[in-house]
């Protein structure tokens, strides 16, 4: 596998503001002034929806330590509706701060004053925006950079890696983005999630996208595509294309795999308005032990179905993912198929596909080491490598078969994941 690029670009950070946010709360809540030193930190696990805070107020093993948490039976400094105070530590030997504190905490409850609202708000956010993987809301390589709009969704895939209560940035973050990776010679933008046909910022970002110059396209999985007043406005703003999920044919098994029953006609119904309206198509499908004894038909389906309606100016594309771990990692080790199954059932569909006129993508950043290839070469354009970004190349590990490969320069390699699970089992150097 080759090593990451060398001309590695960058988009500039997001800092959600939501730490300032639960700092802000913190002090109006307990009359704490700028000029007093202040620091606190969540004693709750990521992922629950419980409250619980040590606040620490002024300097260390000077001030006072305390904690805010939700009402509980027992003895405590003080405990309102809302919030219970503990006061843990502090530098006088007297209670009067102990009573000043719990004197102010009951007056805003009593006046129904929004501060114990807030900070629940605030930390409740913070804990959601410090729960998303970094990197995941942007990718940037050499010529496309991927945005996530939203992480929620129409569907639950179970193949899927993301929390849908992650937060996403605000739309002036996108647009800084969008203006970076231009600066810096990109010329195409992928929209993604989630779902982002959900995010009222897709439009208004493909507007602005389009006046960068750039080509626009989705990652989507079609729904909202089935409905004329969406596919009007994307179009009216300049979308240029759409990759697609589609992972099987069979209704039953395509709305099992994506958690969302009665979705997969809606989809279809989508893929179709959307290549009757002329835009260019990418199907992308998720391989995976429940598809793979379909994918043949799945690919005599897509040639009788959707390859006939694709615009003349650009036939239709399938490309065939290589899963990562999912955010169920269960389901992945449940899931996950060897690359000596997958080989033979690939090559079929690969070259079923390809004598109708599709294009096959099966390698790329989601895709499969070269070697799982071997029998449909044509499957494997060439320098592909050189337009993945260095973000997705990190998620690919080396095996000793990679290292006598012909091809390990032009190749991502596999998963690490895959060889956490399977080792080298298919991994067959050219």
């Amino acid at each position: 596998m080759t090593s990451p690029a060398a001309h590695t670009l960058r988009l500039s950070p997001y800092v959600p503001g939501h730490a300032a946010a639960v700092e802000a709360a913190l002090r109006h809540l307990l009359g704490v002034p700028a000029s007093v030193a202040l620091d606190w930190r969540d004693l709750v696990p990521m992922g629950e929806r419980r409250f619980s805070l040590e606040v620490r107020v002024g300097e260390p093993d000077e001030g006072l330590r305390l904690r805010l948490g939700e009402p509980e039976p027992g003895a405590h400094t003080w405990q309102g509706e809302a919030l219970r105070l503990e006061v843990m530590q502090q530098a006088s030997s007297t209670d009067r701060v102990e009573r000043a504190l719990a004197r102010r905490l009951a007056a805003l409850e009593d006046a129904g004053d929004a501060a114990i609202a807030g900070l629940r708000d605030a930390v409740f956010a913070h804990r959601a925006s410090a729960a998303v993987p970094p990197g995941e809301l942007c990718t940037i390589g050499p010529l496309e950079v991927l945005l996530r709009l939203t992480f929620r969704c129409n569907q639950d895939c179970s193949f899927c890696w993301q929390d849908r209560q992650w937060p996403a940035p605000p739309r002036e973050v996108f647009e800084r983005w969008l203006r970076e990776a231009h600066d810096q010679g990109v010329r195409r933008v992928l929209f993604s999630g989630g779902e982002p046909t959900l995010s009222p910022l897709l439009v208004p970002l493909v507007a602005h996208a389009k006046a960068l110059g750039m080509r626009v396209g989705i990652q989507s999985n079609a729904i909202q595509l089935a409905k004329p007043h969406v596919r009007a406005a994307l179009l009216e703003a300049g979308l240029d294309f759409a990759s697609v999920s589609y992972h099987s044919h069979d209704a039953v098994l395509s709305d099992a795999m994506t958690r969302a029953p009665g979705t997969h006609v809606r989809t279809e119904r989508g893929i179709v308005a959307a290549l009757a309206d002329g835009l260019p198509v990418s199907l992308n499908l998720v391989l995976e032990r429940r598809n793979l004894g379909t994918l043949v038909d799945t690919a005599r389906h897509i040639v009788a179905r959707f390859a006939p309606a694709a615009p003349s100016a650009a036939p239709l594309t399938v490309s065939i993912s290589h899963p990562n771990a999912y955010f169920d990692r269960e389901q992945w080790l449940e899931t996950m198929a060897p690359l000596d199954e997958v080989e033979p059932v690939l090559r079929q569909a690969v070259a079923l596909l390809q004598a109708a006129g599709v294009v096959v993508r099966a390698d790329g950043p989601c895709g499969f080491p070269l070697c799982t290839l071997r029998a449909v070469p044509e499957a494997i354009p060439p320098g592909a490598i050189d337009e993945i970004a260095d973000a997705n190349l990190e998620a690919r590990g080396a095996a000793s078969a990679c290292e006598r490969c012909a091809l390990q320069d032009a190749c991502v390699g596999p998963r690490k994941t895959y060889l956490e699970q399977f080792g080298e089992r298919g991994l067959v150097p050219f």
